[in-house]
């Protein structure tokens, strides 16, 4: 034998000895050892373009949300993802949940979300969480041009008692965050948060913050974390797993043209990413 593949068969045999939590083993959990989080957007009633992080066609969600159901996942609100994390051993990379969990989230606040996402939450009895930008959510809101509409307050309301739905701060303005004004950047979160508490009747049980584009930095994080907001949301493509913080919470973008067994796949390799 080559003495070459003798020694890197000795060596590889020692690094697993040495560090055995590494998992070299790509199959060394299962979907009950995480939860992913998916990010929508806009959906429409059209089919659209593949390839789009951005919006969704309604008929492709509901087919995304049979293939989860068939594949046996049960969805779940960010406050049950918050128990399940805060109820663990945070030192455990494996979650060892009870059944095979997945979050809905929808930034922005689009009007489609209640004229197609709202029906199909009651159609399925599922649920999903929606991050408003709170400036828009006014009647005195002017849209700028192309612009798609977003829900007001009125709307939001009838969506959140219904307990399907559960509204949370997506910024003031959708500014992104800019290391140069981040005292600016945590007043306007603060402002948006004012804002929900006065608006929305019903109570959050925890406050959730979704970064614009997913810009943030770890003192950023702290920040927020010190003024009160319970998790945030980022758009880092992994899942949730045992050790992730409730600070900087990954989510795996959903575009246009992915059927359910493609959603699945993506979920899988968002999977591999956080566990290897």
């Amino acid at each position: 034998m080559n003495i070459k593949k003798i020694l890197r068969a000795v060596l590889c045999f020692f690094l697993v000895l040495i560090f055995p939590a590494q998992g070299f083993a790509a199959d060394n959990y299962t979907e009950y050892d995480y939860v992913p989080v998916l990010m929508y957007h806009h959906i429409v009633g059209i089919n659209v373009k593949a390839g789009d992080g951005t919006v969704i066609s309604e008929s492709q969600l509901e087919e995304q949300i049979k293939t989860l159901l068939g594949a046996g996942y049960k969805f779940i609100s960010l406050y049950d993802l918050y128990n399940l994390k805060v109820n663990r051993d945070w030192n455990n990379k494996k979650m060892n949940n009870k059944e095979k969990y997945v979050c809905l989230t929808f930034d922005d606040g689009y009007e489609s979300n209640y004229e197609y996402l709202y029906p199909l939450l009651k159609k399925y009895g599922i649920k999903a969480d929606v991050s408003v930008i709170t400036s828009r959510c006014y009647d005195s809101y002017v849209p700028n041009e192309g612009e798609n509409p977003k829900m007001d307050w009125s709307t939001l309301n009838e969506m959140a008692q219904s307990g399907l739905v559960q509204v949370y701060n997506h910024s003031l303005d959708h500014e992104k965050f800019n290391v140069n004004h981040g005292w600016e950047f945590i007043q306007k979160a603060l402002k948006a948060e004012d804002q929900l508490n006065w608006n929305l009747t019903v109570k959050r049980k925890i406050h959730v913050f979704t970064y614009p584009n997913g810009f943030t930095t770890p003192w950023m994080q702290k920040q927020l974390k010190k003024y009160g907001f319970d998790m945030q949301l980022t758009t880092e493509s992994k899942v949730v797993c045992g050790t992730t913080p409730l600070y900087g919470v990954p989510r795996i973008t959903v575009s246009s043209g992915e059927d359910g067994q493609q959603l699945i796949k993506e979920i899988k390799k968002a999977a591999a990413r956080t566990f290897n």
